[in-house]
Formats: C-alpha cells, sequence, structure tokens
C-alpha cells in the first residue's frame, strides 16, 4: 500500500478531539483568531506543519511528519487567568498522547506514547511550546509543535 500522509494527520486530529476536553471548535484549517467568535472558544487547530524523510536503499523511508496544534483562548472573566487556561490544556494534549493500556508496543520507539493505533513509531512534542498572550489583551494562544515518525514504502527498494 502507498504512503499516504494525510493518514497519520487525520489519526492525530481524531485522537486529540476524542481526548481533549474543553475544546469548542476543532479545525484542520488555519482560521484566523479574529473570525473565531469568543462563544467557539477554545479553539483548537491541528495543521500539518513539515514533513522530512530519512531514505536508505533497500530499507523502507522513514518519515518525520510534523504537525503544528494551536489554541486560542478568549478571557471569560471567569478564568484565573489565561495562561492557567493554556496550561491546562497543554496538559490535556500531553495526556491524550500517552499509550493507552492495551495498546500494543510491538515496534514503538516510545513505550509511553500512543501509536496513534499502530500508524506511527513515535510521536511526541517536537520542541519549545511557544505561548503567546500580549499585556492587557484578552485572548491568549499556544503553539505545539508535534513530530510523528513512520515507516513508509521506498520505491528504490
Amino acid at each position: 500500500m502507498a504512503f499516504r500522509r494525510e493518514t497519520y494527520y487525520a489519526a492525530l486530529f481524531a485522537r486529540l478531539q476524542a481526548r481533549v476536553p474543553g475544546i469548542t471548535t476543532w479545525s484542520r484549517r488555519h482560521l484566523q483568531f479574529s473570525r473565531i467568535p469568543a462563544a467557539a472558544q477554545p479553539a483548537c487547530l491541528v495543521l500539518a506543519a513539515s514533513q522530512d524523510s530519512v531514505m536508505e536503499t533497500r530499507l523502507p523511508t522513514v518519515w518525520t511528519l510534523g504537525a503544528d496544534i494551536v489554541i486560542w483562548v478568549r478571557a471569560t472573566g471567569q478564568e484565573d487567568s489565561l495562561d492557567t487556561v493554556l496550561n491546562d490544556l497543554v496538559d490535556a494534549v500531553d495526556a491524550a498522547l500517552l499509550r493507552d493500556a492495551d495498546e500494543p508496543l510491538a515496534g514503538q520507539l516510545d513505550p509511553f506514547r500512543t501509536s496513534l493505533g499502530g500508524l506511527v513509531k513515535k510521536i511526541s512534542f517536537a520542541g519549545p511550546v511557544d505561548l503567546n498572550q500580549r499585556e492587557g489583551a484578552e485572548e491568549a494562544s499556544v503553539v505545539i509543535p508535534i513530530d510523528m515518525v513512520v515507516i513508509g514504502d521506498n520505491p528504490a527498494a
């Protein structure tokens, strides 16, 4: 079967959507913050960000597929701070990527993280989590970079 990148991004989106509570709006498309009404927030975007491969003759290609999880929140006056709301959502994303007790370990590079139903060899936060809150603003965002390591086809095999 041919390597299809969308399979992995769709699986990540479905996993997060099913396991991250408190998100009102979910999207795979980039949406402008100003176009998301307060009632539709918090909003979570799961965006394809990067794709890199390592190819060796007679071996399957190893792909690293990057995704950015962007979460936007707007103050409602009820939260302690927007940082608190964002940190709780980052924790929820982190927890959503943990391996279930009944999830098989075969071939996993990280025994503590999900394989997205056996699709990925490793999934992890891929660098700094970027929290953005302007002084005096009633809105904030976080960008969580994710890497998924997958084994694809090698047409040169």
